[in-house]
């Protein structure tokens, strides 16, 4: 199961060159569905809950290019309508289509892909309305039988401070809705997880884990029916005193990621600031002198108080990026603890290709005479689907908000070297690996 927004970026291709295959392994993905009329072999239809009937299609070139979902309504008037990837894994997609009316809900739809060449069409599922409207965090999860289970968790806050979670869960065969309770195990527990997940991963069966980077994971196996197999992996806490976290969601700065055979990964990253002295003489920022207003509560006002002093110099201080640093740990899910993984600071990274130094000039430091990372500025931290040892980062220049460029840069934390290094012309794309699922032969929208 794979989160369309979480998932690492650029996914590693796997290419059988016995295939007939006329679709890439993997896409880049628009996360914005587009309102138009596109027929394809990809595409699915179905009816909404007001009769209606909807078109999904997808237009999927290999990457670098940027590939597209469309949407349409082929009724008398179609309205426009709005939709987006909720999740995916294997040949499932969820989509939601956003309702532009207040009084009505969002719909939701499960896009199944042609599981073969033998087969010409695929489908498109409508969902039934659930009590809770599904959350960012929900997650699809194929079965053996050809069905599959949605899957949701949601927070319930009480007056009294009390707090539990709820599980939905949607099975396709029954197409029915069913919720319960899911208490953690301690007293402990409860006082650390108080904010909506931030993150599911797929922990290999019907096990999933809804993440809350500050706190932990909780982990169940949405199949099962008993609440004591509910548990709670508690993550390292971050360091609260970090300005960062304060700043922007901690979504930038931390990751965890299922590796497989039963590993967690979590990545964790520290900004360091220094302090700088401001001249705000510089900036034309004049110090506060009396004016006249000051005689409706003094008597008198002195010469010296209506000039400001020539001896003093105005200052502030203020902080500035200086630097960063990552760590990871990992752990399986038997275990009752973490082991450390990489310790890796900016200032050990090593930039050697040629390429990547003239791409972004920008990169050598005059002071210390060395080509580094510390030029630019972290935006976000992924780790990598494939358990090994690749970190990918979304890297902005330090300049003026209009003038800032974006860079993917994939860091191999083990050689502490520079291993990938593109634009990112695009920041509202993601990676698709369902894209492999649709092996029918394409045709031209």
């Amino acid at each position: 199961m794979e989160r369309s927004f979480d998932s690492s970026f650029h996914p590693r291709p796997t290419v059988d060159p016995a295939a007939d295959r006329q679709y890439p392994s993997w896409s880049i993905l628009h996360r914005y569905v587009l309102f138009s009329h596109c027929d394809n072999a990809t595409t699915a239809e179905a009816k909404t809950s007001t009769g209606r009937t909807i078109k999904f299609t997808f237009c999927l070139d290999p990457p670098p290019a940027v590939s597209h979902l469309f949407v349409h309504e082929t009724d008398t008037n179609p309205r426009v309508v709005q939709a987006e990837v909720v999740c995916y894994a294997k040949d499932l997609v969820l989509l939601r289509q956003n309702s532009e009316v207040e009084v009505e809900r969002d719909e939701y739809f499960v896009y199944q892909a042609a599981a073969g060449l033998g087969r010409s069409k695929p489908s498109l599922t409508p969902i039934p309305a659930n009590l809770a409207a599904l959350s960012s965090c929900a997650a699809i999860l194929p079965l053996d039988d050809g069905h599959f289970l949605l899957a949701d968790l949601t927070v319930e806050f009480a007056d009294d401070g009390e707090y539990n979670y709820h599980l939905h869960v949607f099975s396709s065969k029954t197409c029915v809705w069913g919720t319960r309770t899911l208490p953690l195990p301690t007293r402990r527990c409860r006082n650390d997880v108080l904010d909506e997940p931030d993150k599911v991963i797929a922990l290999g069966g019907s096990v999933l884990g809804w993440v809350v980077f500050r706190a932990g994971i909780v982990v169940c196996d949405v199949r099962g029916q008993d609440p004591v197999h509910t548990r709670f992996i508690p993550l390292p806490k971050p360091d609260w005193g970090r300005e960062d976290e304060w700043k922007r969601s901690m979504s930038h700065f931390r990751d965890v990621a299922y590796c497989g055979d039963g590993f967690i990964k979590l990545l964790d990253m520290d900004l360091r600031f220094r302090y700088v002295t401001v001249d705000l003489n510089r900036n034309h920022r004049r110090p506060v002198i009396k004016m006249a207003k000051g005689f409706d509560h003094l008597d008198t006002i002195l010469d010296s108080e209506l000039l400001p002093p020539e001896d003093v110099r105005w200052t502030a201080t203020s902080s500035v990026p200086d630097g960063w640093k990552i760590r990871t740990c990992y752990k399986h899910i038997s275990w009752n603890y973490w082991r450390k993984g990489h310790l890796v600071d900016v200032d050990d990274i090593a930039i050697h290709n040629p390429g990547h130094r003239a791409m972004l000039p920008e990169l050598w430091d005059g002071d210390f005479r060395r080509w580094t990372l510390k030029t630019l500025q972290v935006y976000r931290a992924t780790l990598s689907i494939y358990g090994d040892n690749v970190v990918y980062l979304t890297m902005i220049s330090r300049e003026p908000l209009h003038d800032q460029r974006k860079w993917i840069l994939g860091l191999d934390l083990g050689k502490k070297t520079v291993e990938m290094f593109e634009p990112d012309h695009n920041s509202l794309v993601q990676p698709f690996a369902f894209s492999q699922h649709l092996n029918t032969p394409p045709r031209q929208c």
